[in-house]
């Protein structure tokens, strides 16, 4: 697969990179069959779980 990079600086491009690199797989299932409840499922997943490690981090000091 080809793609231009997009014009921006080179480490707003290494952010968003190693951001990329280091996210979780989203699903073992081509992007296809990847629905809008799949996504919304996710984002909901992913703000609870960084809702209860701040929530964590508060309690724990």
């Amino acid at each position: 697969m080809c793609y231009a990079k997009p014009k921006i600086r080179q480490r707003t491009y290494e952010g968003y990179t190693s951001q990329i690199y280091h996210t979780e797989p989203l699903w073992n299932m081509p992007i296809q069959k990847i629905t809008p409840n799949h996504l919304q499922n996710r984002i909901t997943t992913c703000k609870k779980k960084v809702f209860l490690e701040k929530l964590e981090k508060r309690f724990t000091k």
